[in-house]
């Protein structure tokens, strides 16, 4: 594990605003569990850094980007869906960082 990456992309990722303001049913389950994943891979990266030993599921971020492309969006929901891609995408570096 690259720790300086570790560090400067959980910072990155702590600093990025969360995804919000979703109107539809979809995106909304989709950001709901957007936010459970977060606090598990962010959760881990932290306790990486601390000197535990984790394991995290290379799949936990993956299959959210991928519900993603599926999701019906309403007209409103264009940019919270930009910004959930964006947000899941530093994750997913995250969570591969973490499994290298």
């Amino acid at each position: 594990m690259n720790r300086k990456a570790v560090e400067e992309l959980v910072d990155l990722v702590v600093e990025s605003p969360v995804p919000r303001d979703a109107k539809g049913n979809d995106l909304c389950e989709l950001l709901a569990d957007l936010y459970e994943v977060d606090g598990y891979v962010v959760g881990l990266a932290y306790s990486s850094l601390g000197g535990s030993r984790v394991t995290v599921d290379p799949t936990a971020v993956s299959h959210l980007l991928e519900r993603l492309e599926t999701v019906s969006l309403l007209p409103d929901d264009e940019d919270a869906a930009r910004s959930a891609k964006n947000y899941l995408e530093k994750l997913q570096m995250l969570v591969n960082l973490l499994t290298e």
